[in-house]
């Protein structure tokens, strides 16, 4: 501290400088000043706890001026959310004429909570009485609120991770068992009471299905199709569903904004996104009550995302408001981890928050949730605004591009995958239609293969995820070889380097596991046979 007075003496003096007296004290009106514009809050009490002074960062985060807080105490603050323990415990401290020292959640003049960190120190006479106690404390709300999204972004992240894992290995499974169900089935006469037991197993393992593709969707490992799309007309088509899911004694109510801007999505995901808000806002109310659809036109503030800074600008709004039971804060914490439920066991996995979230995120927007016990809960996605798209399109581009199944004409593929099972699937499938298949289990036996072929090829069908080598490597080195050649990816989930490879994927098509033989030989004659399709023009 002495170095750094010696140097301001020695500095010329500026508007803001703090005068130094000749014994190296500071003079009255400069240490009123400093406390005065400090950017901490700063209260002093009389010894009984009534407010004396208060400086402008005070006024500024307490919301109180100081003309209406002279005079009272500090408990003007009071949030409700301490024990009185609590208090007990710091006067405890201060009465033996102690610095306390913690954290308030304090409650504004406007009902705002807010979260502050400082320290309490008593002011002593020369006599050893106390004469004041003197309070600095900062906000420290925004800083708790990052590091709590940081906290819930690496769980998230992690449970991510172990959830695109489990997906990924079910799927692989749940397509060779979906895929010999279906072929032992369509062998066998109209007549056979197995064919009835084998249909058993596949609406199992569409179920199956169902339950992976919601983990892929929340780690965000699941391909989506996203386009230009406008929410108002998706909660038309949804209305008579969602319709169909309220109980008779719930109202729908839906409030489309006008001219409401476009944003970028797969329709099929934020339909599911939707729904999964609807049955959670059903569930809410089992004594009746309104559920609100909304969207809106809106332009985020930097300060509004701070954990997705690239929303900020132009946005839409789709809000769901319900006025059911409502949430507390324990469990607001948990909303979007996975397998986190309220509902009773057998009523619920927990995937239905994370999947919205999952979705959302893909669509690099936000999800915001508000909800207090018995008032409801109102959830705010947030998208980002994209240019209009033409709605006058004739009817040839609309459909261009549709894929129509035909017999297939002979062709030779060249077909990677690891799993044992699904090479065996795939290749009896293709097969079966007059293709040639030469098969390998990884990258570096399939390029073997294809140099030792000595002749083009008609498609590379390739797993993302292998050992060795892997499809997007696999799918580079066949293109240098035979440029032209059409590549099918197929995986049970890919991994973000796909997702964000936009070379590989510009005229490749994408096959998610677990597929059944007709998906597989329409994405074959589809990628072998492809239909002209032009681009849709924009505005």
């Amino acid at each position: 501290m002495a170095e750094s007075q010696t140097h301001s003496n020695d500095s010329q003096a500026g508007p803001g400088a703090v005068e130094v007296s000749a014994a190296g004290e500071l003079d009255l009106q400069t240490l009123r000043q400093a406390i005065a514009q400090s950017a901490e809050a700063v209260c002093i009490t009389d010894p009984e706890g009534r407010i004396q002074y208060v400086n402008a960062a005070f006024e500024t985060i307490s919301g109180y001026t100081t003309a209406e807080v002279l005079g009272r105490r500090p408990n003007i603050l009071k949030s409700g959310r301490h024990a009185p323990e609590f208090y007990q415990r710091m006067w405890e401290t201060l009465n033996q004429g102690r610095i306390w020292r913690g954290r308030f959640t304090n409650r504004r003049k406007d009902g705002s909570i807010y979260e502050e960190e400082g320290s309490i120190s008593p002011v002593f006479d020369p006599a050893g009485r106390v004469i004041h106690f003197v309070a600095v404390k900062r906000d420290i709300t925004r800083e708790l609120r990052y590091e709590e999204q940081f906290r819930q972004s690496q769980k998230m992240e992690a449970v991510g991770r172990l959830a695109g894992s489990l997906a990924h290995d079910f799927n692989n499974m749940l397509t060779a068992i979906s895929g010999f169900a279906s072929m032992a089935q369509d062998s066998l006469p109209p007549d056979r009471a197995e064919r009835n037991d084998l249909a058993q197993i596949l609406t199992a393992t569409r179920r199956a299905t169902e339950l992976t593709r919601k983990l892929l969707t929340f780690s965000r490992r699941q391909v989506a199709q996203p386009r230009p799309v406008l929410l108002n007309e998706i909660l038309a088509d949804m209305r008579p569903m969602v319709r169909s899911v309220l109980a008779p004694n719930q109202e729908l109510l839906v409030h489309p904004a006008r001219d409401l801007g476009w944003v970028t999505l797969d329709p099929e995901q934020i339909t599911q996104a939707v729904l999964a808000l609807v049955l959670n806002a059903k569930d809410a109310m089992p004594r009746g009550g309104t559920l609100v659809l909304e969207t809106e036109n809106v332009i985020v503030s930097p300060e509004a995302c701070d954990d997705l800074p690239e929303l900020a600008g132009p946005a839409v709004r789709l809000t769901v408001r319900d006025t059911g039971c409502g949430m507390g804060e324990d469990v607001k914490r948990h909303l979007f981890e996975p397998f986190f439920t309220t509902k009773l066991k057998g009523k619920g996995l927990g995937l239905g928050l994370a999947t919205v979230y999952g979705i959302i995120r893909q669509g690099r927007g936000a999800v915001r949730i508000t909800s207090e016990p018995s008032r409801g809960t109102t959830v705010d996605i947030y998208l980002p605004r994209v240019e209009p798209v033409r709605k006058d399109l004739p009817a040839e581009l609309v459909t261009a591009g549709t894929f129509q199944l035909e017999a297939p004409e002979p062709g030779i593929i060249l077909f990677a995958e690891d799993e044992p099972s699904l090479l065996e699937l795939g290749s009896r499938i293709l097969q079966g239609q007059g293709y040639q298949v030469l098969t390998a289990a990884n990258g570096v036996e399939a390029l073997t293969l294809l140099n030792a072929h000595r002749g083009r090829i008609d498609l590379l069908l390739t797993d993302v995820i292998m050992p060795q080598m892997g499809g997007l490597e696999l799918a580079v080195e066949v293109r240098m070889l035979q440029p032209d050649t059409p590549v099918i990816f197929m995986s049970a989930y890919t991994d973000e380097l796909f997702i964000e490879s936009e070379d590989l994927r510009q005229g490749t098509i994408f096959i998610q596991k677990p597929y059944t033989p007709k998906i597989l030989l329409q994405k074959v004659a589809e990628a072998i046979h492809p239909s002209p399709a032009k681009p849709e023009p924009r505005l």
